[in-house]
């Protein structure tokens, strides 16, 4: 099997921000890269920063998306037919209400309380990816000469986790914790995004609980092929096959297990016969490391993402899965410690770039770009 090198490792420098969950797209040699920046990992103040740079890494130009009261997380760049469309993410809307209640002594005192909903939100851009404009929407509507915010996509509490675009029309696994359910989405445009049903995966139906983060991927033979994060009973991660039709419609789909529980993925097709999977992972014997991947983690990586590598530790690394086999093997690890993961795949000129996140140095966590040599 062909070994993977990583090329060279980019650090996105941040004060004391908390810069995560990352998605990557490359439009006319141009990276695109965006992730979510808060106080913490939970906090409720998260906003979206989408990035233009070389593919050299070098920062061209930078866009801040925010929406008041609101967490955004994961966000996603939508490029359809070599255009920049849409960035989308989950959105946690914190709405604060103020009710009146009696108190003992029968007196009138108003009290303030909070709920939250969540709910996939987008921005459509309106030019081609050249010249952003930060600006910070305080109000929903506001329209920004190169973005237009147009609100909700899908229904409120499916988390759209991460869109595929496929002969124009748009695919993406959504999950609903508290239904223990994955739902088939598709549409020609956010705005006519519809679920199927049933779910395509559930612990009613397939006795699997909580599938929740997945990604897909279309192959050349009709076949569309999805890995999907599980975080209950017994923690598999599971493999989906099904057939896609002339008409776009996808079949019924297969599961079944993988050996390594994975997080986070991010799909790329190498050939007919492999697909590289980034993503987090849990270190066991079945990721073992080679001297060279030793070697690679002493000049790239930190002290922490050198010696962390113990039974259970959670890192971000490469996969290649055999489509015809679908046999997992681990191909690299990328240096990673703490609070990691969620990696982005693009390719340009022969090369393949990688976002992911790492929290190396102190506890910081920052956005690595990196370029691998395939």
């Amino acid at each position: 099997m062909k070994k993977f090198n990583l090329i060279s490792l980019k650090k996105i420098f941040n004060a004391d921000t908390h810069d995560a969950f990352t998605d990557l797209q490359c439009v006319n040699n141009t990276l695109l890269l965006c992730f979510r920046r808060g106080s913490d990992h939970h906090s409720k103040e998260g906003m979206i920063v989408l990035q233009k740079r070389t593919l050299s890494g070098k920062l061209l130009d930078e866009y801040v998306f925010s929406l008041a009261n609101t967490d955004l997380r994961d966000p996603r760049i939508h490029v359809v037919n070599g255009k920049l469309r849409y960035v989308s993410a989950y959105a946690k809307r914190y709405l604060h209400s103020t009710v009146c209640a009696n108190t003992e002594k029968n007196e009138i005192q108003q009290q303030e309380s909070v709920h939250h909903i969540s709910e996939n939100v987008f921005w459509e851009c309106l030019v081609d990816a050249g010249n952003y404009h930060s600006i910070d929407q305080a109000q929903d509507m506001v329209v920004g000469q190169n973005w237009k915010y147009k609100g909700r996509f899908a229904e409120p509490y499916h988390w759209c986790w991460r869109t595929r675009w496929y002969k124009n029309i748009a695919y993406s696994l959504a999950y609903k914790r508290s239904e223990n359910s994955l739902f088939l989405y598709q549409g020609e445009g956010l705005e006519v995004f519809k679920h199927l049903t049933p779910p395509v995966l559930s612990l009613e139906e397939h006795g699997l609980a909580y599938p929740n983060e997945s990604d897909l991927i279309f192959l050349p033979n009709n076949k569309v092929l999805a890995i999907t994060r599980r975080d209950a009973d017994s923690f598999t991660t599971q493999l989906g096959m099904s057939d896609i039709n002339e008409e776009g419609t996808i079949a019924k789909w297969e599961w079944q297990a993988l050996s390594v529980y994975l997080a986070s993925p991010c799909l790329y097709l190498l050939d007919q016969n492999r697909v590289l999977v980034a993503a987090r992972y849990e270190h066991s014997v079945l990721t073992p490391l080679t001297e060279a991947h030793k070697s690679l983690l002493q000049y790239f990586g930190s002290d922490v993402e050198r010696d962390a590598y113990v039974e259970g530790s959670l890192k971000t690394g490469l996969f290649i899965l055999n489509i015809n086999t679908q046999q997992l093997d681990f191909t690299l690890p990328l240096p990673s410690a703490g609070d990691n993961g969620y990696p982005g795949i693009t390719s340009a000129e022969n090369k393949l770039f990688i976002t992911y996140y790492s929290s190396a140095d102190q506890c910081r966590t920052q956005v690595y770009l990196c370029e691998v040599d395939i």
